[in-house]
Formats: C-alpha cells, sequence, structure tokens
C-alpha cells in the first residue's frame, strides 16, 4: 500500500470505529459496517483476510466517501482480496461527485472475465490520472467505487481503496496590474489591454465587455474563447479590441 491517502493521511484512524478518520460520511451498498468483511474495511489501511477486506453478495455494489472539500483526484489504488480470484471484481468504476447523488465517472475498468489482479493475491494496484491511466478529473467532494460485475459465481471481494488526491483551489485570482494603467493617458488608440494575475489563469467561458464610463454604453464585447483573448494557463492575458481606445474613457466589465 503506498499510506497518506485521503481517508486517513496521518494514518491513525482507528479500526473499527469512526474515530481519527478524514471522511465526512461513509456509506455502501452492502455489510455497512466494520470487522468481519464489512465494507468500511477497505479504508482501513491494513491487507489481510476477515477484519481487513469487503466481502459481500455479487454486484451491484458500491461503497462511497464524503470530504468536507473538494479534491482533484490524482490518483487511487486498488487491492485484491485473500481468496479465489473469481471473486474479484472485472467491471467496475471509481466516481465522482459534489452532492453524493449524481456521479460523474473517473475511471472505468470494463474487461468483462478479467481481474484486474489476474491470480495475485493481496496485489495493490495504482492507477494515475494527468493521461496516465485516466484524464485528470474536476474537484469532486465525494468518490464512490461502483462495481457491476465480477469475474464469476456470487461473491465479490477486495481489500483496499486509497484515494490520492490535491485540495481544490477555492481562491479567485487576483488583478495585480494591467496595461494601460487605471486613469492613464495617451495611450495608443491601437493599444492592446493586459491583464496581469498573481496566479495561472484559465480562459473558460464568457464574455469582457468594453463600456464608456460617460455613459455606460458599451463599445464592444468580446468572447474570452476568441481570438482577440490570448495567454489561457499563465499569469498575463491580452486582450486585442478590433475597437480603437480613442476618445473618453473605458472601463472592462468581466461577465
Amino acid at each position: 500500500m503506498v499510506g497518506d491517502d485521503l481517508t486517513d493521511p496521518e494514518n491513525d484512524g482507528v479500526d473499527g470505529s469512526n474515530s481519527n478518520w478524514n471522511w465526512s460520511s461513509i456509506s455502501a451498498s452492502s455489510e455497512n459496517y466494520w470487522h468481519a468483511e464489512g465494507a468500511y474495511n477497505v479504508f482501513d489501511n491494513k491487507v489481510g483476510a476477515s477484519n481487513d477486506k469487503w466481502c459481500c453478495n455479487g454486484p451491484t455494489q458500491w461503497i462511497q466517501v464524503g470530504f468536507s472539500q473538494a479534491y482533484v483526484l490524482d490518483s487511487f489504488t486498488i487491492t485484491s482480496g485473500n481468496d479465489v480470484p473469481s471473486r474479484d471484481p472485472d467491471v467496475w468504476k471509481i466516481q465522482g461527485s459534489n452532492d453524493g447523488s449524481n456521479w460523474t465517472d473517473i475511471y472505468v475498468y470494463n474487461n468483462n472475465g478479467t481481474s484486474p489482479w489476474g491470480s495475485t493475491r493481496l496485489q495493490v494496484r495504482l492507477y494515475e490520472g494527468g493521461g496516465v491511466d485516466y484524464n485528470t478529473p474536476s474537484a469532486y467532494s465525494y468518490f464512490r467505487y461502483y462495481v457491476s460485475s465480477i469475474v464469476s459465481g456470487s461473491m465479490h471481494q477486495i481489500n483496499e481503496i486509497e484515494f490520492f488526491g490535491t485540495a481544490a483551489d477555492t481562491t479567485a485570482p487576483t488583478l495585480s496590474s494591467s496595461t494601460p494603467a487605471d486613469n492613464a493617458t495617451n495611450i495608443a488608440v491601437d493599444a492592446n489591454i493586459v491583464l496581469n494575475f498573481d496566479e495561472n489563469v484559465d480562459v473558460e467561458s464568457g464574455n469582457i465587455t468594453i463600456k464608456k464610463t460617460s455613459d455606460n454604453s458599451t463599445i464592444e464585447t468580446i468572447d474570452v474563447t476568441s481570438n482577440q483573448v490570448s495567454g489561457s494557463g499563465g499569469t498575463q492575458i491580452t486582450v486585442n479590441p478590433s475597437s480603437n481606445l480613442a476618445g473618453s474613457n473605458r472601463v472592462l466589465c468581466f461577465n
């Protein structure tokens, strides 16, 4: 196992209780408890049999955890059970949600009849984001393991799940300076507008509106996805108005 996962980064969770775990909620479709082959054992940071694994009736089954803040899932591990490989999942997914009800697939394993671990028991498999095993997902405050098929038979088993993530950035970037600066004079009529931020920013959607300060009339509305706006992913965004900046004062509005 890797350790230091989101559910117990300090590795001080009290097995068999709800003490010292970092989740805000936990629930499962069956064996919704600790101890003998209960679902919560998948987060106890122990690899083994009985009290260290989840074994239940066949699919569909799931277990989910919720956190007090959102995370981008950078990677996760899943560990095979200790007994027969026929109980291993062969169609399963890791999903994310921000309300615990509506789920988005992050990673999907769909290899009907084939276990992710083959015949190897108590094996830890690491799955990585960033395009290695799955694309970097959005930030979510809930994560769920959802299994819809096993290799064969009537019983499902896994041993451990570890989630690893980066806390979502919830602080809006700050505009540190702009060119032309506020109240600047003698600006070239064909000048670009350059906006400098305190961190990298992405141009995603919306409009930039240039208005006259004298009467609030609109001079130009620019779609941020157009070629008039450049610099996405960096700290500097350049706006190239098609209208000249000559005349009375102007103001930028973002929406």
